[in-house]
């Protein structure tokens, strides 16, 4: 996937979603929700993390706010006006320091299955990949975290779509400085005491079934957002894969459309 736009611009409409991919992913990640969005008369904007996909080139960005400064320009730059931006795990954390840096760049803030602040637990999880990377490469530890991004009964009902997903990370996983990089800012971002003021234009989204980051932590998080809207959706951790039309219809009414 080098060598293409390091983003895309789908849909035309007065709307115009941003949407920021996890950890390691690229931007087609996004391929199965937003045809839900366009369909809605939406315009839609999927962007490639610093070091991912078509952006492999730029480096590894230390620090989650380093990745939201170059992905929070790209987007600006790609759209004349306030955005409805939404960001899935890690690129939940990159929305979130976007947000703070660039507030009046942001027409509502959808935070789906990520959190404020690592706590205990997730970086137990983080050291686990970390040694899994350097022990047997990226692709091999991405595909060792697809059991806890999806539901087992994914893997029961749609074993060809785990096949194309195995297919997709030996393609487009991003180089082993990149990821460790990734998973060294999922350590250090806290950005708990610091987005109160978004709270009146956030929702949080928590998958029901989700075993990496629980709804139990993106409950911290909106208690960080006050008077945040609250909506949990089916699925696993990867809930917009699975499940994208629910996960659709909660970003289209995070945003109000």
């Amino acid at each position: 996937m080098s060598g293409g736009p390091a983003w895309v611009a789908e849909g035309e409409g007065p709307v115009t979603f941003a949407l920021v991919a996890g950890l390691g992913d690229p931007k087609e990640a996004w391929a199965r929700v937003v045809p839900v969005l366009t369909g809605s008369g939406a315009r839609v904007l999927t962007v490639d993390n610093p070091g991912v996909g078509a952006a492999a080139g730029a480096g590894a960005p230390a620090t989650i706010a380093e990745m939201a400064e170059i992905v929070g320009g790209a987007i600006g730059d790609l759209s004349s006006g306030a955005v409805h931006l939404v960001g899935h795990s890690m690129g939940g954390m990159i929305a979130q320091e976007i947000a703070v840096a660039r507030p009046d760049a942001v027409e509502s803030l959808t935070l789906c299955c990520t959190y404020a602040e690592a706590g205990a637990y997730c970086p137990r999880l983080v050291a686990c990949w970390r040694a899994v990377t350097r022990a047997l490469g990226v692709p091999e530890a991405r595909r060792q975290l697809l059991p806890w991004a999806f539901t087992p009964g994914y893997f029961l009902d749609r074993p060809e779509d785990i096949a194309a997903i195995d297919g997709m990370l030996e393609k487009a996983s991003p180089s082993e400085e990149v990821f460790l990089a990734q998973l060294d800012a999922l350590d250090r971002h806290d950005a708990r005491g610091r987005l109160g003021a978004l709270g009146s234009r956030a929702t949080v989204i928590a998958a029901e079934s989700d075993i990496l980051i629980p709804p139990d932590r993106t409950d911290l998080l909106a208690d960080e957002l006050p008077g945040a809207r609250r909506i949990t959706v089916p699925g696993g951790h990867a809930c917009f894969w699975e499940h994208p039309e629910p996960f659709g219809a909660a970003l289209l009414e995070a945003a109000g459309v």
